[in-house]
């Protein structure tokens, strides 16, 4: 399935991945060899980026549908 420009980090073993206008977060679990969907962003978010602080995943920067201006 084609994702409009992804974002990707590794936590824990774990590959996340975050594409552009969508909430939808995907997990890689490398030895089950699995993609699947987890929990959601809580709003679209565009050119955005993704890191892992303490543990976590965190959209930074970036805009989203409905911001001012944008």
């Amino acid at each position: 399935k084609y994702l409009s420009s992804p974002r990707s980090v590794c936590l824990d073993g774990t590959i996340y991945l975050v594409a552009d206008n969508t909430k939808k977060v995907y997990s890689y679990d490398l030895e089950a060899n699995v993609w699947q969907k987890v929990q959601p962003l809580h709003m679209l978010h565009e050119n955005g980026g993704l890191v892992t602080l303490d543990g976590k995943l965190l959209m930074t920067g970036g805009h989203w549908k409905g911001m001012e201006g944008g």
